[in-house]
């Protein structure tokens, strides 16, 4: 039975009072690091392309990682993150879509199938580069958590999607900047 207290946003919300961040704090590019940016970015030129054959392999892609593991790390990483801290972090938000997607997978390879023999991948080469282009996209981020958790510097990202073409300026999302320190007043305005 569906209630609006088990609805996506309203788990994240929960998610974020956990950690002191407010509704009106969330989702707010101001406080996305430049790797986090980059793969928002990604997401909205590649998964939302206009070119339907271009969105489709960005989808059949992501669903493609998604699958390979990716709501099991984040499980794992909430609970060793919830190990030591007396406020825990509810991870029913990512133990519900751990196991949504472990039924998913077996369904992503019959789906591209269907769309293949509909001819719905017109150039089979793109198709491929674009898949490519899009877990590109995926190992930025993971790389920028990867470094912000080592504390060193996230590679720079070999493609620009930033809006404008202005790429990303630092690396200080909500929580400071690498290594954890606190960010100054001056910082949080930006």
């Amino acid at each position: 039975m569906f209630h609006f207290k088990a609805g996506h946003y309203e788990w994240l919300l929960d998610v974020g009072a956990r950690l002191g961040v407010g509704f009106d704090a969330m989702g707010k590019r101001k406080h996305g690091c430049a790797s986090t940016l980059h793969f928002c970015d990604a997401l909205r030129v590649i998964y939302g392309s206009e070119h339907a054959d271009t969105a489709l392999a960005a989808s059949f892609a992501v669903e493609n990682w998604a699958a390979a593991g990716f709501w099991d790390e984040l499980v794992e990483g909430w609970k060793g993150f919830n190990a030591n801290r007396e406020q825990r972090v509810p991870v029913g938000f990512w133990t519900h879509h751990a196991a949504l997607e472990a039924q998913h997978a077996d369904h992503t390879l019959d789906e591209l199938k269907e769309v293949y023999l509909a001819g719905r991948v017109c150039d089979e080469d793109k198709f491929v580069a674009d898949c490519g282009e899009m877990l590109d996209a995926v190992k930025v981020f993971w790389d920028g958590l990867d470094a912000r958790r080592l504390g060193s510097a996230p590679p720079a990202p070999s493609k620009d999607y930033s809006v404008g073409g202005l790429g990303y300026k630092g690396d200080t999302p909500f929580g400071g900047p690498v290594g954890g320190a606190q960010r100054t007043a001056e910082q949080r305005q930006l």
